[in-house]
């Protein structure tokens, strides 16, 4: 192998790893937010399964829901 050809092929390598990285940290975060979500829901579930649910209750878990997908 030339050097020019190893020199280029390195530098290749050394571009594409801060995309790998990129990939890796963008399925990480998909994966956190999955998780957020759940919980969310999860508490939801809780908070209308408890006594005396009302429709004011409600909304105000539809609004807790709405603040909580802003923040992110």
């Amino acid at each position: 192998m030339k050097v020019t050809t190893a020199v280029l092929a390195g530098g290749a390598a050394i571009s594409l790893a801060p995309t790998v990285v990129g990939a890796g940290r963008l399925r990480q975060d998909a994966r956190h937010q999955a998780e957020r979500n759940e919980a969310i829901v999860a508490r939801n579930q809780l908070d209308w399964h408890e006594p005396g649910t009302t429709v004011k209750r409600a909304e105000t878990l539809t609004e807790n829901v709405r603040l909580r997908q802003q923040r992110g």
